[in-house]
């Protein structure tokens, strides 16, 4: 990796080399504690189990662990200061159950979801925290795609809302008095304020797969378009595109970018990773969503796929599962 302008690439490792298989693949960065906790896998080609991968650069070392009983570590949110890590694809038989692992800094523990073959993601909205997975009575084919309501770890209502036609919940962000549910179908998103749920096509999405979506509070940016997991590449991006959310929920493209495949909030901005070509990508930003500039330009042998930002340094994992930091000169 060579970046250009004001910083330096610092290769920090490969994180995933105790991962499975095809699954050393990194998915997504999320920083917590001090720490850039990486997710790897791969759940369209049965990985699995996954080691969850912690960087500290306080120590300049990873922290190794848990092992998760999924097929991926394919998001991570952090809500009520714990990191929350939904199982995309639990590792046993798929109609008993799948968790959300939950760690407080000090200890773990699991909210389980009965008869859940896929956990997405989990967001919240006020006080409420919603998970979004997709329930199998009886077998893959006859699932449901529902959003379930937590309190206190445990399930109090499975079926806050309930789908058959729009396809699996992907993405959930919480954006003004909005919670939004972005799809993977037909029928591109819906939202609530908590109580019904409506469909929301004020982004005018095209058919694909929700990557990314990340908000402030007051704004939010969805990544959309089509990935590709599965050997010897590993998670592929292609065809995306980004919208900006804002709190009335007007819902507008973002033409400036060339191909986004992930997003950050930080110091009351967004950052962006673009994609330019397979291996030459920028990380670009914005206050307004009107003014875009960029940061960076970064030069790799493997596609970046995912972006963090921590005490002003940039993290950036790249397909092939090395982890690198860009620092001031």
């Amino acid at each position: 990796m060579d970046p250009q302008q004001r910083r330096d690439a610092v290769l920090i490792g490969r994180p995933s080399i105790g991962q499975p298989g095809v699954g050393r693949g990194l998915t997504c960065l999320r920083a917590f504690r001090g720490k850039i906790y990486a997710g790897f896998g791969d759940w369209t080609d049965n990985t699995g189990p996954i080691e969850l991968v912690a960087y500290d650069p306080s120590r300049n070392e990873f922290v190794i662990g848990p092992t998760l009983e999924t097929e991926a570590v394919d998001e991570m949110r952090v809500i009520d200061d714990a990191l929350w890590v939904p199982e995309v694809d639990h590792t046993g038989w798929f109609w008993f159950h799948s968790d959300v692992h939950v760690f407080d800094g000090t200890e773990w523990a699991s909210s389980r979801l009965d008869r859940a073959v896929h956990v997405f993601d989990v967001a919240k909205l006020r006080d409420r925290v919603f998970v979004a997975y997709q329930y199998n009575p009886r077998n893959v084919r006859e699932g449901y795609h529902r959003i379930a309501e937590l309190e206190n770890g445990q399930v109090i209502d499975p079926a806050v809302f309930e789908s058959r036609a729009g396809g699996r919940f992907l993405k959930l962000v919480s954006c003004g008095d909005w919670l939004y549910v972005f799809t993977f179908g037909r029928t591109n998103a819906y939202r609530s304020r908590g109580e019904g749920w409506q469909p929301w096509t004020a982004a005018h999405f095209g058919p694909g797969f929700t990557m990314r979506a990340e908000s402030d509070g007051e704004d939010a940016v969805v990544i959309r378009g089509h990935i590709r997991f599965g050997r010897p590449e590993g998670l592929q991006f292609f065809n995306t595109s980004a919208f900006h959310i804002e709190q009335d929920g007007t819902g507008t493209p973002i033409w400036w970018l060339r191909m986004p495949v992930d997003v950050k909030p930080a110091e009351e901005r967004f950052f962006v990773l673009d994609r330019q070509t397979r291996t030459t990508s920028r990380i670009v930003s914005t206050e307004d969503f009107g003014l875009w500039r960029t940061e960076l330009k970064i030069e790799s042998d493997s596609p970046p796929v995912s972006l963090e930002i921590l005490d002003g340094d940039f993290y950036v994992g790249l397909q092939n599962g090395e982890l690198w930091r860009l620092v001031e000169d």
